[in-house]
């Protein structure tokens, strides 16, 4: 049989700095992204306020 490489062991130092960075980026990604809803939604309520 033919053996299967590229298996990571569980406590990879690697492996877990490579998962807190992806972590991170998603994290920023979604502040991002709430932060950036939030902004626009103030900015339509705010064009709906002068122009009533």
């Amino acid at each position: 049989m033919a053996q299967h490489g590229g298996a990571t062991m569980a406590d990879d130092p690697k492996l877990d700095e490579f998962v807190r960075s992806r972590q991170r980026f998603y994290g920023n990604f979604i502040t991002f992204t709430v932060w950036s809803i939030v902004g626009i939604v103030l900015l339509l309520v705010l064009m709906a306020v002068f122009l009533v």
